[in-house]
């Protein structure tokens, strides 16, 4: 289905089934897209904006898909790239993921 090929557009690599794919920054569309879903619990958030962003290099990619073959201990060696991700984004002050904390960008 799928296959992890030359990114399109550089950003953050993510190991996603054992492949490797870059999920570049999000556009403003991207962030208006994310904005109305970040409710539930890290988790969902984290999916959402890992899913929206791997879009733009990989069209195919669709939310279950994304659920279904991330394994969790790539989930969990995953968690640090989502922050820097969020962080090239704007969604995330630099100083507040250097804390660890997801607090959005004024």
């Amino acid at each position: 289905m799928l296959k992890a090929n030359d990114p399109l557009i550089p950003g953050v690599d993510f190991t996603i089934g054992g492949e490797v794919y870059t999920a570049p920054p999000l556009t403003l569309g991207g962030i208006k897209a994310v904005l109305p879903r970040l409710n539930g619990n890290d988790a969902d958030k984290m999916s959402v904006i890992l899913c929206v962003s791997l879009k733009r290099n990989y069209p195919e990619v669709t939310q279950p898909w994304l659920d279904d073959n991330m394994t969790g201990l790539e989930f969990s060696e995953n968690t640090s790239r989502v922050l820097e991700l969020m962080t090239v984004s704007g969604l995330v002050r630099a100083k507040d993921a250097d804390a660890g904390e997801a607090v959005a960008a004024a």
